[in-house]
């Protein structure tokens, strides 16, 4: 139930929204380091972490941010942000999420698990 009301959430911000989001002003010709800085402040205040090129539904091998975690506190992270015009979320396995934007292409590095070492 609780995912139906924030999947309807972000359906009602992303038809109603009139004013620049951050996702917006991000997306035209920020840096890689800028949209980290970003997603890296919304990771934390969420207790979640940064999915570094998520390639979601219908996106075709295309890699865009993602940050995972428990679903409420993203979504509220983002909200505070002004990060929600354009957010999918997709599953990650039991009591975890993604909530991603696939119009903000990620164009960083894919860490490995070695790189996080």
């Amino acid at each position: 139930m609780t995912h139906i009301l924030i999947e309807r959430m972000i359906e009602q911000a992303n038809a109603h929204h009139e004013h620049t989001t951050a996702l917006e002003a991000f997306s035209k010709g920020d840096t890689h380091d800028d949209l980290l800085e970003l997603f890296e402040s919304i990771a934390d205040m969420a207790d979640g972490e940064i999915y570094h090129g998520y390639s979601g539904r219908g996106m075709y091998r295309d890699q865009c941010w993602g940050i995972t975690g428990r679903l409420e506190k993203i979504i509220t992270a983002a909200v505070i942000h002004g990060l929600v015009s354009g957010a999918m979320i997709d599953s990650m396995g039991y009591n975890s999420s993604i909530v991603y934007w696939p119009n903000v292409q990620y164009t960083g590095e894919v860490p490995t698990e070695t790189d996080e070492d």
